[in-house]
């Protein structure tokens, strides 16, 4: 097979609005997405827990992304949407404004891992810029939005996972 036969690595991402921007998750990170679930709170959770939601029997975390990205008072609210993503055989609820369509990004669409145009807050959760037909858009970091989001006032010991934390287990 010659390489000009070889296709270019792509990228593919869920497209969610956070807060009047649109963001990108990676596509093998997601589950699936939910329409406006009803969540059971989590008393004394970190402030981007916004509760726990049940799907078809398994808890999954709720995490407020506009919350994670914006910091405290967030504007959350019953009509946001849920993308189900799995850490490590965990469910978390990403709850995002509302979910988009996956698009593919050819490798050379990617602008910079220079985030510095968004805001500090923001910075530490994104990986990279893509340009899209229409735009750009920033692609999140999953593993540091659990991160800020589960450890703004409680931060698991070795061995130990956020929801154990979380619930005093």
């Amino acid at each position: 097979m010659s390489s000009k036969a070889v296709e270019q690595v792509r990228t593919e991402l869920v497209l969610v609005r956070v807060a009047d921007k649109t963001l990108g998750v990676p596509v093998e990170r997601v589950r699936y997405a939910l329409p406006p679930q009803r969540l059971d709170g989590v008393p004394l959770a970190p402030a981007a827990v916004a509760g726990v939601v049940n799907l078809r029997g398994r808890v999954a975390v709720a995490i407020d992304l506009r919350c994670c990205l914006e910091g405290e008072g967030s504007a959350a609210s019953d009509q946001q949407q849920c993308l189900v993503i799995e850490v490590r055989g965990e469910l978390y609820a990403l709850l995002v404004d509302a979910v988009g369509e996956v698009v593919r990004f050819a490798e050379d669409a990617a602008l910079d891992e220079d985030v510095t145009a968004f805001a500090p807050r923001w910075q530490h959760l994104l990986c990279r810029l893509l340009r899209m037909e229409d735009g750009i858009v920033a692609e999140l970091d999953i593993d540091r939005v659990l991160e800020r989001a589960c450890a703004q006032s409680a931060s698991p010991t070795s061995g130990e996972s956020s929801r154990e934390v979380m619930s005093g287990g």
